[in-house]
């Protein structure tokens, strides 16, 4: 594990004194073990209690981690270990904490949360998607319901009745997303209600529909922060234009784009961003006869309509860039593999796609309003996050806390064969080359190996599926969310004989 300083004020705490405060909160376990569960709640309730008074959280921390650790052992089974408090006392200061998989950073987390929920002024976790926020919340409530804490969830599906009760409660799950747009909608409610903010009072509960952002802990942090820094969050005002020339514009513009050819029609711009008609291809365009629909559409936008075509038809990928669900095109968020829900392209590609997918077209809308996932979580009073996968050449300070991770690649990082090229599974007389030799043996041996695709599709130019070669193996993908916890748990386990 490694404490980074991405966004506190103040450094990290120097790892000998993170290491002295988990000695005072073990000092503490022995004499909580001692006291049944009803003592325990009572001390949480006290603690709350100073908290809520004003006491500063400093001087709570180590009680707090000790409650904390005893109310998930006598709950879920679970017991923080040392460098899992670390991890927590660096979170509790503002820092982001590289945990690798396995470390227990869903555990970890109950330790800042917990504490800082004990204010009264509301702690939120954002995590990567609306299944992970939901199998956290509910894996973690036994361990806050002992400290007589209420657990709250946001869902993409949440009606605004379930985010208020949610929003009320002392800690709530949900992504990043999710808590972006619910700010944007009571920006825009107070700017139509023409109605400040309201103090909140965590006693009375006055100003509900306004709490403060007072906490956040961010699940995949660098994500964030780095990788969709500059992806927006869009509040859209009413659809514009009529449907159905909105659907006779683009159907007509997808078939004439694929028409075009390269070089004779169009040409790509240098960074290959876009398409552009050239004189033949603008003379096409004007030449074909328009739906009545959108026959009075100035010619410029046809000729807009058709190089977003283009650049659909050559540069958008299904199962790579996106998915198509329950008649609906769902983004694939190309860092992470997931699916990006409720995102959408921007200038007409996203419709592009559904033309070309034969979905329903959604229409274009305005902009009420925008904040990006960077700009967010800068608006907490208090922010921590962790991440299993912070870039080790950063310029930020890193202090490690343990010794290197006992996981050892054996073979390293292989490139795979083309499409058409020889197989991995078929072993190494129709795999000849060193490197997809010594993946066939590591996976003979029992040894798990990890292949990766750009796409879905291209799992099958890598060779016949593993099965046929009587090699057991698991997919995952942006299709199976909900299985991804149980498929990287059993990743690397030797099969049932």
């Amino acid at each position: 594990m490694k404490l980074l300083d991405f966004w506190n004020q103040h450094r990290c705490p120097p790892l000998v004194t993170l290491r002295r405060r988990v000695r005072a909160i073990e000092a503490r376990e022995s004499q909580l073990r001692e006291l049944n569960d009803e003592s325990i709640h009572k001390q949480a309730l006290a603690l709350r209690y100073r908290a809520r008074s004003g006491e500063p959280l400093g001087h709570l921390v180590e009680e707090g981690f000790a409650l904390i650790r005893e109310a998930a052992r006598r709950t879920i089974g679970l017991r923080h270990h040392d460098v899992q408090l670390i991890g927590g006392l660096a979170m509790h200061e503002g820092a982001v904490v590289e945990m690798q998989t396995g470390e227990g950073k869903t555990l970890t987390a109950t330790l800042p949360t917990a504490l800082h929920a004990m204010t009264g002024r509301g702690a939120h976790v954002s995590t990567a998607n609306d299944y992970l926020a939901r199998r956290d919340a509910e894996e973690m409530t036994p361990v806050y319901e002992m400290l007589g804490l209420k657990i709250g969830i946001i869902q993409a599906g949440s009606s605004p009745s379930q985010r208020q009760q949610a929003y009320e409660a002392d800690i709530t799950y949900g992504t990043a997303k999710e808590f972006g747009f619910d700010f944007l909608r009571q920006r825009l409610k107070q700017r139509g209600d023409g109605q400040a903010a309201r103090a909140w009072d965590p006693e009375t509960g006055a100003g509900r529909g306004a709490r403060p952002r007072y906490f956040m802990l961010v699940d995949e942090a660098d994500a964030l922060l780095l990788d969709e820094a500059r992806t927006p969050l869009i509040v859209s005002s009413q659809p514009e234009g009529n449907a159905d020339s909105w659907e006779a514009l683009h159907d007509w513009s997808y078939r004439l784009a694929n028409e075009l050819e390269e070089e004779r029609h169009f040409t790509w711009t240098p960074d290959q961003a876009a398409a552009r008609l050239n004189a033949a291809g603008r003379r096409l365009v004007r030449s074909r006869v328009l739906p009545a629909s959108i026959a009075d559409m100035p010619t410029i936008d046809l000729y807009e309509r058709v190089e977003i075509g283009l650049l659909v038809r050559f540069r958008y990928q299904c199962d790579r860039h996106y998915v198509v669900r329950d008649q609906e095109v769902v983004i694939v968020d190309e860092f992470t593999g997931r699916l990006a829900e409720g995102r959408r392209w921007r200038d007409g590609i996203h419709q592009m796609i559904e033309t070309r997918e034969r979905v329903p077209l959604s229409l274009p809308t305005g902009q009420a309003a925008r904040i990006t996932l960077q700009r967010f979580p800068s608006l907490y009073e208090r922010l921590a996050g962790m991440t299993g996968t912070a870039a080790n050449s950063r310029q930020e300070r890193a202090t490690s806390t343990t010794s290197t991770c006992s996981r050892c690649r054996l073979i390293g990082r292989l490139v795979p064969p083309t499409a058409g090229g020889p197989s991995l599974w078929n072993g190494p007389r129709e795999a000849p080359e060193r490197s997809w030799t010594k993946s066939w043996r590591s996976m003979r041996a029992g040894r798990p190996v990890l292949v990766g695709t750009r796409t879905d599709r291209r799992l099958p130019a890598i060779g016949h599926p593993p099965g046929e070669a009587g090699i057991e193996h698991r997919v995952l993908n942006a299709h199976h969310v909900e299985a991804e916890a149980d498929i990287v748990s059993r990743a690397g386990q030797q099969p049932a004989r």
